[in-house]
């Protein structure tokens, strides 16, 4: 359920960046944090368990906590 709903904000996002991106590009403008969030971020898809599902946490052993031990 709860890694179930963290791919679906996720998806959201990306949504969002795609939405903002093709109506830029409609109106012939080009926004360079647009442009740079679509290269150095990957989309939900190309994720890897570790990242979506993890944050990173100073105080944690390695580092990571899990995303349900956030909310």
């Amino acid at each position: 359920m709860q890694k179930r709903r963290q791919r679906k904000r996720l998806r959201l996002i990306d949504t969002v960046i795609s939405t903002v991106e093709t109506s830029l590009a409609k109106q012939g403008f080009l926004s360079k944090p647009v442009v740079r969030w679509r290269e150095e971020m990957p989309s939900e898809e190309e994720m890897v368990p570790r990242d979506k599902y993890t944050v990173f946490d100073r105080k944690e052993k390695r580092y990571r906590k899990g995303i349900h031990s956030m909310f």
